[in-house]
C-alpha cells in the first residue's frame, strides 16, 4: 500500500513538472526540483514553481521514531533573497501547508491516522 502511493505521488509530480524556462539573462531555470529529507521523517520531497516568487512544496517519508508514513503539501512564498551570487541563491520561504500521518505505532503502541495544518518557514541553498 504505502509503495503505491510513494508511486504515485512521485508519477504525479513528475507529470506536474513544466519545462525549463529562460530568464531575462537568456539562462534557464527549473520550475521543479527533487530532493531528499532526511531526519523524522525520512523520503522524498518535490518543489515545483508556479512563479518566481510562489510555490507548492511536496514530501513524502516514513518515521522512525513513531514509525509510520507522512505526506505534506505546502504553499510556500520566497519574500526576500538574503544573498544572489553566479553559483548560488538564499530565498528566505515561508506559508502555510498541510500534513497526514499514518502511524504504526504511535502514542501507548496503537496505529492511528491524523491530520494537520503546518506553518513552514525557511532559508533555502538553491544552486
Amino acid at each position: 500500500m504505502r509503495a503505491t502511493v510513494v508511486a504515485t505521488v512521485i508519477a504525479a509530480a513528475a507529470a506536474a513538472a513544466h519545462p525549463a524556462a529562460a530568464d531575462e539573462r537568456g539562462e534557464t531555470k527549473g520550475t521543479f526540483g527533487v530532493g531528499l529529507i532526511i531526519g523524522e521523517p525520512t523520503g522524498v520531497c518535490a518543489k515545483l514553481y508556479l512563479k518566481d516568487d510562489q510555490a507548492l512544496q511536496f514530501a513524502v517519508g516514513s518515521g522512525f521514531v513513531e514509525g509510520g508514513f507522512q505526506v505534506h503539501a505546502d504553499y510556500v512564498w520566497h519574500p526576500w533573497i538574503l544573498e544572489e551570487r553566479d553559483s548560488f541563491t538564499l530565498p528566505v520561504y515561508l506559508g502555510p501547508g498541510v500534513r497526514v500521518f499514518d502511524y504504526d505505532k504511535g502514542r501507548g503502541g496503537n496505529s492511528f491516522f491524523a491530520v494537520g495544518v503546518r506553518v513552514v518557514g525557511g532559508i533555502m541553498f538553491d544552486f
